[in-house]
């Protein structure tokens, strides 16, 4: 018999995950002399700025639920981009798949908190 209390995990990274990555092999993405976005967005002008990244995981009486997600804010020429509004008030689906099309994430919001 297992007895495991409730609880739930949240931590989130944003400190500077770009010395992290430019160690790990890709300075060049996070230079505006160097990057090279152009077979994404057909543009040679942009470059990453920063990285954030955010894991969770929950355990209750039904089992254990973990996500985890990264992200990259894009800079045109390493200047701040305007960012647009966009507003998810109704319920969606999220897939995230890998570069061979298969799926790795998938979820669904039922009803998103609007603050």
């Amino acid at each position: 018999m297992l007895r495991l209390p409730r609880f739930q995990l949240a931590g989130s990274e944003s400190k500077d995950l770009k010395e992290v990555l430019s160690a790990m092999g890709m300075p060049s993405a996070f230079s505006s002399a160097s990057a090279d976005f152009s077979g994404i967005t057909g543009r040679r002008d942009l470059c990453v700025g920063n990285v954030f990244h955010k894991a969770t995981i929950m355990v209750d009486e039904d089992g254990a639920e973990a996500a985890a997600a990264t992200a990259s804010v894009m800079m045109l020429r390493c200047a701040p981009m305007p960012v647009p509004k966009f507003f998810v008030d109704h319920p969606f689906l999220l897939f995230i798949v890998s570069e061979s099309g298969l799926p790795v994430f998938m979820g669904h919001v039922i009803k998103p908190e609007t603050k």
